[in-house]
């Protein structure tokens, strides 16, 4: 279940902020918001440069630029590319209701799957994508919500009567009742279901289990099936659990390198269902092992996904720590190094050098390569969510440089986050530098636009003591 992540200014916070749910490798995310606190400004020492009388100027009397309204969604939205990718069947199903073109791609795809993991990943994105239901940040319901995900399950029912051979509906069908069993379960709390949701949900993911069961009958050369059917062993207390292995091998039967079989796997054994981070990084690095061995390298995304998934659970678990990020980000280089097109490798890179591994200069040479593009279903939330890690990342990556006395870089990347979009910290920085290259009227130039960017009561006194900082140098000369 998505909630929405406030990613706080990172440049005057803890570092570990981000929160990273991994669930049947959907990747999911989570968080929380912090408050801001005054001890590191880029700031602090300008007051102490200060005398004279320019000193005693109240606030009042400083000039300022207009404030600037923040950006709105659609505003960031008309910033970035998008890279369209699996949400484009979604209208082709729910809309368009045009079931044998997707059948026509599905079938092509999986005779191509096992040769070609770019295809097979491909794949289990559309799955995921079709197999969404309605939910809300807040788990709150409307009715509206329901009749979305009775208008779906009409569709594939549809599709089902028009074509009853295919499984293909038969696995979305099956997907579209588990998603909503897990929603209907949160209706009530994020991490507990009442006994109101357990019939609900206990009914839904039994009807999920029959329909799993008649996709594998009709196809049992399509790994996604038995991907779902493992799930099912844990989820499903009417299934036994000794099942899961039948289905494993039957996945592997069909595709032996499918990143959701393996992913499933490791997910099955955490500790929520009686398992161990022990066993999940077990069989994360077997996996691992068969994608070096084999050449597949989209496989480390399990290995990837189990360290992102601990490391969100686990606080002492420190992906940014020297005995575990070397590993994780050979992982990432050498899917990158396969992939050297494909930026979908670079957004993950990007999200767990910022949020968990504290490596704020990768994921901003990251960005610098990704640019002001964007796709959907990484491990990003949403476009706003990106588009404030970016800023983000680019002014704890000044403020950094800034400590380290490298002000060209600080000044490189302060201006960089002001052009993805203007807030008030980063121009601090930037008047920060200004001073320590004796550049009072800069100085004064940025200090005046911090002053316009929704400054926090911190920033905005800040910002003052930098103009009257700069004016006292500048009457001076």
């Amino acid at each position: 279940m998505a909630k929405s992540r406030i990613i706080p200014n990172r440049a005057l916070l803890p570092r570990k902020i981000g929160i990273f749910c991994l669930l049947s490798l959907q990747l999911i995310t989570f968080g929380r918001a912090q408050s801001v606190h005054a001890s590191n400004s880029p700031c602090n020492e300008l007051a102490s440069s200060c005398t004279g009388e320019e000193h005693l100027r109240s606030k009042d009397s400083l000039q300022t630029a207009p404030a600037n309204k923040q950006l709105t969604h659609d505003d960031i939205a008309d910033d970035y590319i998008t890279i369209e990718d699996a949400e484009i069947w979604y209208p082709i199903l729910y809309k368009d209701k045009n079931f044998a073109k997707i059948e026509t791609f599905v079938q092509q795809s999986l005779e191509a799957e096992r040769s070609d993991e770019q295809v097979s990943a491909y794949l289990s994105r559309l799955y995921n994508n079709l197999s969404e239901v309605p939910s809300r940040i807040d788990s709150t319901y409307t009715a509206e919500d329901d009749e979305q995900f009775l208008e779906h399950i009409n569709a594939v029912d549809e599709w089902i009567s028009t074509d009853p051979s295919s499984h293909i509906p038969y696995l979305i069908k099956g997907m579209l009742l588990r998603e909503y069993a897990w929603e209907t379960r949160s209706r009530h709390t994020t991490h507990t279901a009442t006994s109101e949701a357990l019939p609900s949900f206990s009914r839904l993911v039994t009807r999920a289990k029959t329909n799993f069961d008649i996709a594998a009958e009709l196809n049992p050369n399509d790994p996604n099936v038995w991907r779902e059917l493992m799930f099912s062993t844990r989820e499903n207390s009417n299934v036994p659990k000794h099942l899961e292995e039948t289905y494993f091998q039957a996945g592997l039967a069909a595709n032996p390198y499918h990143i959701g079989l393996w992913g499933t796997k490791a997910m099955n054994r955490r500790p929520v269902w009686c398992g161990s981070w022990e066993e999940m990084m077990e069989i994360a690095r077997e996996s691992e092992q068969l994608s070096i061995e084999a050449g597949k390298t989209l496989l480390s995304t399990v290995f990837l996904g189990v360290h992102r998934h601990i490391a969100y659970h686990d606080d002492s678990f420190q992906l940014g720590h020297p005995d575990i990020w070397p590993d994780v980000q050979a992982a990432f280089l050498r899917t990158i190094e396969a992939y050297p097109e494909s930026l979908r490798m670079r957004f993950y890179y990007a999200h767990d050098a910022y949020f968990y591994a504290d490596k704020d200069d990768i994921a901003v040479e990251q960005f610098d390569i990704l640019g002001n593009h964007w796709t959907a279903g990484t491990a990003w939330n949403d476009l706003e969510e990106y588009h404030n890690a970016r800023r983000y990342a680019y002014q704890s990556a000044a403020y950094d440089a800034l400590l380290l006395g490298n002000y060209d870089r600080a000044e490189r990347l302060a201006l960089h986050s002001v052009e993805i979009e203007a807030h008030a910290y980063p121009y601090l920085i930037l008047a920060s530098v200004s001073n320590h290259r004796y550049q009072p009227e800069q100085m004064f130039y940025y200090a005046e636009q911090a002053l316009a960017n929704n400054p926090t009561a911190n920033e905005r006194t800040q910002a003052e003591e930098a103009i009257t900082t700069a004016r006292y140098h500048m009457n001076r000369n």
